[in-house]
């Protein structure tokens, strides 16, 4: 096996992972996490160092508490998502300021 292709079965692991029971579990633990706890006060300190941010996009957003927080930060900003797990994923078709692609998981 070359490294590349051990690479790619590496990737093809951490996909299953998450897009799993173990993503599903991960999910229920941070469920109830504060949305802006530290990361609001980091992000805000961030953008006030930037200007005209017209799109964020978070990969792995699990049930949308970064895109949530940027959407609260960046009102007028485009918040996209990737996200491989299906359980996540029907939390995150909730939020109608999200646009979402759920990542297949490889046969």
């Amino acid at each position: 096996m070359s490294e590349k292709s051990g690479m790619f079965a590496h990737d093809r692991q951490s996909e299953s992972f998450w897009a799993g029971e173990f993503g599903d579990e991960y999910i229920e633990e941070i469920r109830w996490r504060h949305l802006c706890r530290r990361g609001c006060s980091l992000f805000s300190r961030i953008l006030g160092r930037t200007s005209g941010v017209a799109s964020v996009i978070e990969f792995g957003a699990n049930i949308g508490g970064e895109p949530l927080r940027n959407h609260l930060l960046l009102p007028k900003a485009e918040i996209k998502s990737v996200e491989i797990n299906a359980t996540a994923v029907k939390t995150l078709k909730t939020y109608s300021h999200l646009i979402l692609k759920q990542k297949s998981q490889p046969a």
